[in-house]
């Protein structure tokens, strides 16, 4: 089987119309608090943005001697995806921290453009209950002003993959496995696993919710009895969610492990029809050795 019929064949075609149903909600952002110099802005970005905020993003309350200040912050190695996040935005600031980099946004006007974005449109319990925290020193900060008190808004729970919320999370949360199992060490034969995975502490469940939504998968309970672990290994599920991947990008260094995971659910399909040897053998175990996402 060729490699563009696994691919691209109509029952694996991703769809927009699906990821354009309106499941977030920005509208206060884009009347109120959008930038002046943005005409516009990409919803499906601030959909991405707030998953990936979820996965990587920090909501912080420093009690500094004179008074308390209110931070934002996204932590990562990845300088591209900083500047980015800071580009579509169009506000907050990009800085080196030791080895890594982050967006940081601290500004009262910066901090009331992301109250905008977030509220009501965060998914995690988790991460709901460090917002509402951050949200009430806000309002505390803010009663001495002019400024109105912000309410926390409910988020209305609808299914993850109607919008590109899910592709943030999962450039954060998730991993794409390869790993290598013998069958006859004699014989010098092996197989491929091809795993989806996301590790979650305390949120059994969002991940009863997401299994759900991706109709596949199953949950593990770590060593831990409160982190579990959503995985998901059918080949038939995985181009199920490398569709919602095309049209809803990872936008992050993530989308290498993506493309190398996606060539060996080809190979692994096609295994019958083309034997692993030779050439093709070698870029089996190429894409083994170049694989960065081992569990």
């Amino acid at each position: 089987m060729k490699k563009r019929n696994i691919l691209k064949s109509n029952k694996y075609k991703g769809s927009s119309e699906t990821l354009r149903e309106k499941t977030l909600n920005f509208n206060n952002f884009k009347t109120n608090f959008l930038p002046k110099h943005k005409k516009n802005i990409d919803i499906s970005f601030l959909e991405w943005f707030v998953g990936f905020s979820e996965g990587d993003g920090s909501f912080i309350v420093s009690k500094g001697s004179k008074q308390l200040r209110l931070f934002f912050i996204i932590t990562q190695n990845d300088l591209q995806v900083l500047h980015m996040i800071r580009t579509k935005l169009g506000f907050g600031r990009v800085q080196k921290h030791g080895k890594y980099f982050r967006y940081c946004v601290s500004d009262k006007e910066g901090v009331e453009r992301l109250i905008a974005i977030f509220n009501g449109n965060l998914v995690l319990d988790k991460t709901n209950k460090r917002f509402q925290i951050w949200l009430a020193f806000r309002n505390h900060l803010r009663r001495k002003t002019l400024n109105r008190v912000c309410y926390l808004n409910k988020f209305n729970k609808t299914r993850y993959l109607n919008c590109s919320w899910f592709s943030g999370f999962a450039a954060a949360e998730s991993c794409f496995n390869l790993y290598k199992r013998s069958r006859c060490s004699r014989l010098k034969t092996f197989s491929v696993r091809c795993r989806f995975i996301i590790d979650q502490r305390s949120e059994i469940l969002f991940l009863n919710r997401l299994k759900k939504d991706l109709s596949s998968g199953y949950i593990d309970i770590r060593k831990d009895k409160f982190n579990h672990r959503l995985i998901i290994g059918n080949s038939k599920d995985l181009l199920s969610i490398l569709k919602y991947f095309r049209a809803s990008p990872l936008r992050t260094k993530k989308n290498i492990d993506l493309v190398r995971f996606k060539k060996m659910i080809v190979k692994v399909i096609s295994r019958k029809k083309i034997p692993w040897e030779g050439k093709v053998l070698k870029r089996v175990l190429n894409l083994l050795k170049n694989s960065r996402a081992k569990v």
